[in-house]
């Protein structure tokens, strides 16, 4: 289930707005929002975002990673992270990550 509400919930609206300043501040280059038609939060896979490590946070084909530094493609990094705040990420399509309650 993705960490979305509806119109009047505005604590998880709040916890969505949380999660994507946390996750900007700690990997700069992500390209993280809040979909606007579902409230789901997204991380984008297309736009280049690194972990601190430069390697990418996201890689569907797993062309530039390895199993010591992702899991089915997502960063241990970012999972590690998510982990943190009881979410996890999985992949919506090749292009993005949908974030999760854990």
């Amino acid at each position: 289930m993705s960490i979305k509400g509806s119109e009047g919930d505005k604590m998880r609206v709040s916890k969505r707005a949380m999660i994507i300043a946390k996750i900007k501040d700690k990997f700069p280059t992500a390209k993280c929002f809040d979909r606007e038609n579902d409230g789901t939060l997204i991380i984008s896979a297309e736009d280049g975002s690194v972990d601190n490590d430069g390697l990418p946070l996201a890689d569907y084909y797993e062309e530039y990673i390895t199993e010591r530094t992702h899991e089915f493609g997502v960063s241990k990094e970012l999972i590690k992270f998510l982990d943190g705040f009881h979410l996890f990420a999985e992949w919506e399509n090749p292009g993005c990550l949908v974030v999760c309650d854990a």
